[in-house]
């Protein structure tokens, strides 16, 4: 076993496409374990799937990359936990490490996991971005490499390009672009 830095990892995986696939495929298996294992369980989304707002969960935990299961439930189905009982009025429900949280959003969801933007203790910033796609994220890179104090704020995730589909992601060894 040997521990790489971050840049000596990021040549080994250029310059050995070999070595880059296994490592790459290694992660991506493990990611998938806990897609599918109990890390699954800690945060669970229960819902009607003609629901928007089941939707809107969904999405905001696929755009994060959040490890979770949703359950879609046929309309007016309640919804059994141990401690209560919950009604079609409650949906959706989001389950964070067991706790229930009722008529769920995106944004509460966030706010229990720590992921909505919290005001530091150090004053204004200089630089406040709205939006977190391409430009937006050059923009408060380019903010912050100036050594401005910037706040990038973005509804859903940031995202510098859409994300291709499994089957053409080339993986980090690769050379081809």
């Amino acid at each position: 076993m040997r521990r790489l830095s971050r840049g000596n990892l990021r040549r080994l995986l250029t310059e050995d496409d070999d070595l880059g696939d296994v490592i790459l495929h290694a992660l991506w298996a493990r990611r998938e374990s806990l897609r599918r294992g109990p890390a699954a369980m800690t945060l669970k989304f229960v819902g009607t799937e003609s629901s928007a707002d089941f939707l809107a969960l969904r999405r905001f935990a696929e755009r994060l990359d959040l490890v979770h299961a949703a359950v879609a439930l046929p309309p007016g189905e309640a919804v059994t936990h141990p401690a209560h009982t919950y009604s079609a009025d409650d949906l959706p429900i989001a389950f964070i490490q067991g706790e229930p949280l009722v008529r769920a959003t995106p944004g509460l969801v966030a706010d229990q996991l720590g992921l909505s933007y919290e005001p530091t203790q150090e004053g204004d910033a200089d630089v406040v971005v709205i939006g977190g796609g391409p430009a937006g994220l050059a923009a408060a890179i380019y903010a912050a490499s100036e050594g401005l104090s910037t706040v990038l704020l973005e509804s859903v995730a940031p995202a510098g390009r859409p994300r291709p589909p499994p089957a053409s992601r080339t993986s980090w060894g690769s050379r081809s672009v």
